[in-house]
């Protein structure tokens, strides 16, 4: 049985190796988008009830979701998880950027899953070589509210202006 456990750890082992190869590409993606992106939080989610990390995954993406569209803003998270191996409760850890400011406190209060811990990023403390060491990293887009000027159709598909004009999330 160890040994399939191991087995099962390698995948997560590798990725998070490959991610130390590239910490400051990393770090120069995040810096990058903070010029369309001025406002940004370093946040920390803890879950109440101990989901998978599909479900957690989700669960943070719909708090990012619904914060994009409170306030009307574009929203690009920079997303890593807990690794099942370490044995430690399932979080989720993100570099949140934001093209409009939105007060931490709403922030927190918007979080209702469990405990979560927001502050302003300041890039010089590390948080992204903290993020990508240790930790799985997930796929990062922009979350757009879908309010003018972009736009939802009928099938529910939003076009960002943000974006090019014909990309479409």
């Amino acid at each position: 049985m160890w040994i399939l456990l191991i087995n099962e750890m390698h995948p997560q082992l590798a990725q998070i190796k490959r991610q130390n190869l590239h910490l400051p590409d990393y770090r120069s993606d995040i810096d990058a988008a903070r010029v369309d992106f001025p406002f940004s939080w370093f946040v920390t989610l803890d879950f109440r009830n101990e989901p998978d990390r599909g479900q957690g995954i989700a669960m943070a993406m719909g708090w990012v979701i619904y914060i994009a569209r409170k306030y009307g803003a574009h929203l690009k998270p920079f997303l890593t998880s807990e690794p099942d191996f370490t044995g430690k409760r399932f979080s989720i850890h993100m570099i949140l950027l934001s093209d409009q400011h939105i007060k931490v406190s709403s922030l927190r209060q918007a979080w209702k899953k469990g405990f979560g811990v927001i502050r302003i990023y300041r890039p010089n403390m590390g948080a992204s070589e903290y993020m990508y060491k240790s930790h799985l990293e997930n796929l990062n887009s922009v979350v757009c509210s879908g309010k003018k000027p972009c736009r939802v159709n009928r099938q529910g598909k939003i076009f960002c202006s943000f974006k090019s004009k014909s990309e479409s999330i």
